[in-house]
């Protein structure tokens, strides 16, 4: 299933700045183009055990990143670029406060995880891949 843009409460998803994670997993299937997911997970504050949101994109191109060793708050934006029919990307997504990452991705998921219970991530978008 697609990702909604529609089915996220961005004022919700706001408080979530941030960058705790930050993972790129390469697949090399044979005799394919390799495919890359990344998790980015955000935290409502630079404390540890704190409330987070996990971004999951698959099919990731495009991908810019810049030095992440400041301390970074995060704003990022998703964009529904699939009328520009560019093949396996469907979103564009950006960090609007410093610009530290973009990316273009076929899907995403998004969820949120409580501090108080790290075992149940509630969905916060429908994306599923």
């Amino acid at each position: 299933m697609k990702f909604k843009l529609s089915s996220i409460n961005s004022r919700e998803l706001a408080k979530y700045r941030y960058l705790k994670t930050f993972a790129l997993q390469r697949l090399h299937p044979e005799a394919q183009v390799p495919t890359n997911t990344l998790e980015v997970l955000l935290t409502d504050g630079p404390e540890e055990d704190r409330d987070s949101l996990s971004f999951t994109f698959f099919g990731v191109t495009d991908l810019r990143v810049v030095d992440l060793n400041a301390w970074l708050a995060s704003a990022i934006q998703i964009d529904d670029i699939s009328a520009f029919q560019l093949e396996g990307s469907n979103f564009r997504v950006t960090d609007t406060e410093n610009a530290w990452f973009s990316l273009n991705c076929e899907d995403l998921d998004v969820r949120v995880q409580a501090s108080s219970d790290p075992s149940q991530m509630q969905l916060a978008g429908i994306g599923t891949k």
